[in-house]
């Protein structure tokens, strides 16, 4: 494989797909014929970098691969609805392109997890051999936890929301690989609203496919790992507050959500599908793999059981 997606140890650049040509970077050991790889995709109008640091300290033992959606970071824009199904299959033409072919390990974040189970859903059977779920959103967001959009826009306004719950600050990754999430996440993202606006429409097709249901993913292991969303949104208040911003409706929306997601935060950590696992930060590589390889086969092994879970 002479482009060297597959063969040099890092590899950032172009690929030219359908879509324009969309930046993808590659780490990690060189692949050898049928050879699982990974593959990452970011949040709603985030940067493939935001999967830097988790792409290095998983390349020691694995070719990890991540991208700018088309209209996000580097990647040109494309004429294509932002809805999560398009998004998957842009990104089964970008792998096509970079002669990346399966078996993949999907790993999302955010609205990420949409846009991998729709691929997962246009994908032939064994193509994926494994998913994990970074804090993602998935069909029943909205019916559980009837974000109120409009005033979450108005609250945070003016706000760096990354710095409000304290990413800048409360980290564990290096200071090269923060200056290059910083520095995409200024690149103008012309698709980011517009990928924010499917989010509802992206949602409801999913569920009509009903993949909670079939067993989407069975025999290979879904892994979810869930984060501290409550502890962010509280700290962005504070900052929201102290500006001023937002009016007594729109506070008032806001602590009838927050007050909603608690409570569903809580339901979900006494769920028995549920454990909770402390890591001490920072982790060796070993660590890393070991709690990773542990972890695999300890999770139920399909999609199924998300049903009951969320």
């Amino acid at each position: 494989m002479a482009d060297g997606w597959s063969s040099s140890k890092c590899k950032e650049g172009f690929v030219t797909t359908k879509a324009g040509r969309i930046s993808l970077t590659a780490v990690g050991p060189a692949r050898q014929s049928g050879d699982v790889v990974v593959v990452c995709e970011a949040g709603a109008g985030e940067p493939g970098t935001s999967w830097c640091a988790v792409a290095r300290l998983l390349s020691s033992d694995v070719r990890v691969y991540y991208y700018h959606r088309a209209g996000l970071g580097r990647s040109d824009a494309s004429s294509v609805v932002r809805t999560a199904e398009n998004m998957a299959a842009e990104l089964h033409d970008l792998l096509t392109a970079a002669h990346v072919p399966p078996p993949y390990i999907l790993l999302a974040h955010s609205y990420g997890g949409l846009v991998v189970r729709e691929f997962i859903a246009a994908a032939p059977p064994r193509d994926v051999v494994g998913l994990v779920l970074v804090d993602t959103n998935q069909e029943s967001t909205f019916a559980t936890q009837q974000l109120p959009f409009a005033a979450m826009q108005a609250l945070l306004s003016g706000l760096d929301y990354s710095d409000a719950i304290g990413l800048w600050t409360e980290h564990e990754v290096t200071a090269e690989e923060l200056e290059r999430v910083k520095n995409n996440d200024l690149i103008t993202s012309p698709a980011a609203p517009g990928e924010v606006a499917e989010f509802q429409s992206s949602a409801a097709a999913l569920k009509s496919k009903s993949q909670l249901d079939q067993q989407a993913l069975d025999p290979y292991p879904v892994t979810v790992i869930r984060g501290n969303c409550l502890r962010d949104f509280k700290r962005a208040q504070v900052v929201a507050r102290s500006r001023g911003n937002g009016t007594p409706e729109q506070w008032e929306q806001w602590e009838a959500f927050i007050s909603r997601f608690e409570k569903n935060d809580m339901a979900l950590v006494a769920s028995p599908l549920y454990f909770q696992v402390v890591l001490q930060l920072p982790l060796s590589n070993a660590t890393c793999a070991k709690a990773s390889a542990e972890d695999a086969v300890s999770f139920p092994r399909s999609l199924g059981w998300l049903r009951d879970l969320l």
